[in-house]
């Protein structure tokens, strides 16, 4: 018991170096875009807070972030658990890189009930080896080339999906990370 306590404090104290340091990028010419969370700690919690004052339902059973075909979805409905897909294939409501996108994402999230299952595979062909010559990541240079669109868009996914995940962590969510590649 103590040991697992520890870990989760080890963990939420990784994910927040991470979110302290956030990558570096311009605006891509869109107002508010792309949607960064590690600036906007402060909204985001009061957003969780308010959630919790309402006593809104804790609903969901699961949440498949980054669904694709929604086989997850699919396979917790059809054994009778209530669970929610969220990919921008669906819906450009569902873009985690928009404010409108995030928060839906994030009151989805918050839907989840204790111990409920909470997966995600962020897109990862800008992640993998096959890639490297485009995204030019290496051990001592994680972040690739931020002066490509795709690279640096890549890098913000993944800085919000860390906010999320420690919001799952306290929330007590399992969460499951699936790598496709």
């Amino acid at each position: 018991m103590t040991f697992r306590l520890f870990h989760r404090h080890v963990a939420l104290f990784l994910c927040w170096c991470i979110l302290v340091s956030p990558c570096s990028g311009t605006n891509l010419g869109i107002p508010n875009f792309p949607y960064r969370a590690a600036e906007h700690l402060e909204e985001i919690k009061r957003m969780v807070v308010n959630f919790i004052e309402k006593r809104a339902p804790r609903d969901l059973d699961g949440a498949d972030i980054f669904a694709g075909h929604m086989q997850f979805t699919r396979t917790m409905e059809a054994a009778g658990y209530k669970c929610e897909a969220f990919d921008l294939k669906r819906s450009y409501e569902d873009n985690i890189l928009t404010k409108p996108g995030f928060e839906r994402l994030l009151h989805i999230i918050l839907r989840v009930r204790d111990w409920g299952i909470v997966l995600c595979g962020p897109p990862c062909s800008l992640w993998i080896f096959l890639s490297s010559n485009y995204h030019c990541r290496k051990k001592m240079a994680a972040e690739g080339d931020e002066t490509k669109k795709e690279v640096l868009q890549a890098n913000i996914v993944v800085q919000n999906l860390i906010v999320l995940l420690v919001i799952c962590a306290l929330r007590k969510a399992w969460v499951g990370w699936n790598l496709q590649n």
